[in-house]
């Protein structure tokens, strides 16, 4: 059986499902603890990743994929891309989708423009479906796994869709309380 295959949905009846989704990463230390975690809830998050990171830390981009988490384009250097020319825009994209084949084999299917900023031309060089957020953490900026729990806890219905960082502890240890 194919452990990626998709999740019965009869199984979830009832459930609120919401998307938890990392933006940033890799980071070898800080998403091997959060996959480690997320293995004992048989969780899956998709992670999207800046294309500078990922050959210094493909440990954890191979783990996240092996475990049947999704992993989606960040882009290359994380610039806010509407202050880019769209020749950097399309670099910045290729650069990034060509270092996610080179690790795992397979092109992303998703996009994320840094900070959720992008415009039609952006998107038309993306050429991917852009995901933006429901609930914003604030992750980043608190670094306070309490308050990030709490957040999830409270505003998360069924169909949110998460933002974190996986580059931090506390959003780590926030994402695996809530």
């Amino acid at each position: 059986a194919d452990p990626c295959r998709p999740r019965d949905l009869n199984e979830l009846k009832g459930k609120k499902l919401i998307a938890f989704t990392f933006d940033d990463g890799p980071n070898n230390k800080t998403t091997l603890r959060l996959l480690e975690g997320m293995k004992k809830y048989n969780a899956r998050a998709t992670f999207f990743l800046v294309g500078n990171r990922i050959s210094n830390h493909k440990e954890s981009v191979i783990k996240a994929y092996e475990q049947c988490n999704q992993i989606g384009n960040h882009t290359y250097s994380h610039y806010s891309l509407k202050k880019k020319s769209l020749n950097i825009v399309s670099d910045e994209v290729i650069k990034t989708n060509n270092e996610i084949y080179n690790v795992i084999g397979e092109y992303p299917t998703l996009i994320r423009y840094p900070y959720g900023s992008s415009n039609e031309q952006i998107r038309e060089i993306g050429n991917l479906p852009a995901i933006l957020w429901s609930i914003d953490t604030l992750d980043w900026k608190y670094r306070d796994e309490n308050r990030i729990a709490k957040e999830i806890i409270e505003n998360a219905e069924d169909g949110s869709i998460i933002l974190l960082h996986d580059l931090y502890e506390t959003s780590v240890d926030g994402a695996l309380i809530a």
